[in-house]
């Protein structure tokens, strides 16, 4: 019987060709925008998910909660916190601490030899317990339980070994750090494809980091390590944050008085990091929940559009059979088998359209890998959560297009059909309007969405910044305090080259916080802080609102002169700024003063309000190098390098542009934006796709009525307009339904940045026409076709 139906099944697909090959199409799309989808937002969910102990383990993080009701949420907590909570707290079984360079302005230098030296940004610092805290690390040499236990240890990817050591067993080998640590590799892992938080290829001992910041690692009100805790079954977070907080004001009672604020602390699931946490100082940019469940409702949304299409024609067609239909009962056929039918044509459809999305998801992919940056692994393609779901989604696409018109046929009383000759019914038309004002709403929210994000995303990139980003070069490191003037000197000489200069960081970089006394005021501050020499001002084109700019002709600039953003004159209530007196670093450095107010600049993104800013002089914070083009920027790229490796032969030359450092900031959005968009096309040609069809079935039902409308003198224009209007009213009420939700929706995605676009009327219409500009256009190429037949044979052929 299976075998009967298949046959029937393929005879009628194969009988309406351009029909199913409207549909073919409608559900490949469909199913493959759902696949991509899926793969990216199975990618997001994939973050440390290959952690053993994924639901033991917790990030302990810290807010600074100041008297005056300020609060910031670092994603770091004080070095000291991990031995004194592991300590005094049974609920903590074990604990770990990390060190990341990345958020601060210092880049690691990593060396296996004078060929083989680079700027490493996938580099941590961690202690002995790292690998048992977060075990799943698959060691391919070496131990997990000793591989950091010396101090001058270092764990390497297979990625990282080949890079330093080539076809070399790295085990036992060295490496240099900064020209002046040597460590030994200890342990090598296998590269994985599950992702992180916390990506790293080198993973070395933090007894270097205790070497190196051996002053500082005791302070508390230095936020400089990522902690990790694995508690006790049983425990609930919230109460162990709270006791964490009553330890160290029990261990620190005047440091509220001390500091100007207090600290509060959060425990964040391991697996939650990655979408829910965006913290100051995080190891990397992490991703947002909202992101993924909003791709994931445009997944569902895409594929509705798809079945509604599938559904409408079926139906459409369906009004053709219901005699065929009648005439299958009269003869016998069960009260199941005719549902069966429809299910098993609706079966095949399916499984054709998968091997079609096979083909276009295989076309696809490596341009949602390019948008990414992420490579979406065999591993992933085959793992059984995700297939799972693909089968899941599959099976409901057959129910969903087959049973709904399986139902209508058993609900019908077919012999009356067959006795009175229906073609159609009128429960049969209102399902058809429906869907279709279903399938055009989704459609105009998606339109409008994607007009939202494309005119916020541009309102970033048109927001001026308060310098010139354009044509500028940033190149990392500068050799020693010594080479710096020798190397700013030749740079300057090369043709094509304007100003050079030196700095901690440029805006779009991590910029690193000190504590400020401002004058007027006992208690410090966070405030954030760029060394730079005295051309920096100059080489980015920044304004001065007030005062003077950094210059070599004032010695004390480099010891007690400070420039300040506008901002912070502003929030400090200072009308006239200039001479105020500054302590950088707390109570007991060194006073100075404001030499000069800058104009405010977006030194962070535009996620956030311009916050205050301090500029010092001070040559030993200074980390890269700044360089305005004038000329060809191969040729001065091609120079620089020259004059690079003649000044600081023993350091790779590593450079990148501002404005795309600047770029990257944004880079969730814009891959954001642009799935978005991409998939709002798709769900519009589907939607055109389906009208096509619909417009082309309703025009051949209509076929003796517009050949009797020609003979009697109807024009090709009036005959169109005929076909339109229905289907006008639709798309005009769908219009009338999405509005008004896309509006809500986008109102509230915008309240999540500081500075954003608002939502304004004309927007609306623009979806709305565009929309209306695309169903008339699908609807009249058919309205064309059928008043253009020569209604001589239409009448006679009826």
């Amino acid at each position: 019987m299976i075998v009967n139906y298949l046959k029937i099944a393929w005879r009628y697909l194969w009988k309406n060709q351009w029909l199913t090959l409207i549909n073919l199409m409608s559900l490949a799309v469909g199913l493959t925008s759902c696949l991509l989808i899926g793969l990216y937002i199975s990618h997001e969910l994939a973050y440390d998910q290959h952690h053993v102990r994924q639901q033991e383990v917790y990030r302990l993080v810290a807010d600074r909660n100041y008297t005056n009701g300020e609060q910031k949420k670092y994603a770091t907590a004080p070095v000291p916190l991990a031995q004194l909570v592991q300590q005094e707290l049974p609920e903590v079984v074990q604990t770990t601490q990390v060190f990341s360079p990345q958020w601060t302005t210092q880049k690691t230098l990593v060396a296996s030899g004078p060929d083989r030296t680079f700027y490493e940004s996938d580099l941590i610092f961690a202690d002995s317990t790292f690998f048992q805290v977060l075990g799943g690390y698959a060691f391919i040499a070496g131990q997990p339980a000793t591989a950091l236990l010396r101090p001058s240890s270092v764990v390497l990817t297979e990625r990282a070994a080949q890079k330093y050591f080539g076809n070399q067993d790295p085990l036992g080998q060295k490496l240099t750090l900064d020209g002046k640590y040597e460590v030994e590799v200890t342990g090598v892992l296998r590269d994985s494809y599950s992702p992180s938080h916390l990506e790293a290829d080198i993973i070395a001992s933090f007894d270097i980091v205790k070497e190196k910041y051996s002053d500082m690692l005791s302070l508390w009100g230095w936020d400089l390590t990522y902690t990790y805790l694995v508690v006790s079954p049983g425990s609930r977070p919230e109460v162990l944050s709270q006791k964490v907080a009553g330890l160290v004001s029990k261990h620190l009672p005047d440091f509220k008085e001390m500091r100007g604020y207090e600290y509060g602390f959060e425990l964040q699931l391991l697996t939650d990091i990655h979408l829910y946490s965006d913290r100051q100082w995080e190891v990397q940019p992490n991703g947002k929940a909202l992101y993924v469940k909003v791709l994931g409702v445009v997944a569902v949304l895409v594929l509705l559009v798809s079945c509604i299409n599938s559904i409408n024609l079926q139906l459409t067609r369906l009004s053709r059979r219901l005699v065929e239909m009648s005439v299958r009962k009269v003869l016998g056929a069960g009260r199941t088998q005719l549902p069966l039918q429809l299910l098993m044509e609706a079966a095949l459809l399916t499984t054709i359209a998968l091997v079609l999305t096979a083909l276009f998801s295989w076309l696809a992919l490596p341009w949602l890998e390019r948008l990414t940056g992420e490579s979406y692994s065999e591993a992933l393609l085959i793992s059984t959560e995700y297939n799972g779901l693909v089968v899941a989604g599959i099976g409901v696409i057959i129910v969903a297009v087959g049973l709904l018109p399986a139902r209508f046929i058993a609900r019908l009383n077919l012999a009356a059909t067959l006795k009175n000759g229906l073609t159609t019914t009128r429960s049969l038309t209102w399902l058809h309007k429906g869907l279709l004002v279903g399938q055009f709403s989704v459609s105009v929210f998606l339109l409008i969405a994607s007009l939202v994000l494309y005119r916020q995303l541009d309102h970033w990139q048109s927001q001026p910044l308060g310098f010139e980003k354009e044509s500028v070069l940033i190149v990392k490191g500068y050799g020693s305090n010594e080479q710096l003037p020798v190397l700013k000197e030749a740079f300057r000489s090369i043709k094509g080259v304007g100003k050079v200069a030196a700095a901690s960081g440029v805006p779009g970089s991590t910029i690193e916080k000190m504590r400020v006394i401002w004058e007027g005021q006992s208690e410090p501050r966070p405030v954030d802080m760029l060394w730079v020499d005295e051309d920096f001002v100059s080489t980015l084109g920044i304004g001065l609102a007030a005062g003077r700019d950094f210059s070599t002709r004032f010695g004390t600039d480099t010891t007690d002169a400070y420039l300040i953003n506008e901002t912070a004159a502003r929030t400090l209530g200072w009308q006239q700024p200039l001479g105020k007196q500054v302590q950088v670093g707390g109570r007991f450095a060194p006073k100075g003063k404001v030499v000069g107010v800058i104009k405010d600049i977006h030194h962070a993104s535009l996620h956030q309000t311009v916050e205050p800013l301090v500029m010092l002089v001070r040559p030993s914070g200074y980390s890269q190098l700044v360089v305005r083009v004038q000329g060809p920027v191969g040729t001065v790229i091609t120079d620089l390098e020259k004059a690079w490796k003649r000044v600081v032969p023993n350091q790779p030359f590593e450079y990148d542009f501002l404005d795309q450092q600047l770029a990257r900031q944004y880079r969730r959005e814009l891959v954001f934006g642009e799935v978005v968009v991409v998939f709002t096309l798709l769900a519009v040609l589907i939607a055109c796709m389906g009208l096509f069809g619909l417009s082309a079935l309703m025009a051949e039902q209509r076929t003796k009525e517009i050949g009797v409308r020609k003979v009697l003198g109807a024009s090709v224009a009036g005959i169109v307009a005929l076909l339109s209007r229905d289907f006008l009213v639709l798309v005009l009420v769908a219009i009338a339904v999405a509005s008004p939700l896309a509006w809500w929706a986008m109102d509230q995605w915008l309240q999540n940045f500081a500075y954003h676009i608002t939502v304004e009327w004309w927007l609306l219409l623009v979806a709305g026409l565009v929309a209306i500009a695309v169903a008339l256009l699908t609807i009249g190429l058919q309205g064309v076709k059928a008043a253009l037949m020569n209604p001589v044979r239409t009448l006679r052929s009826e």
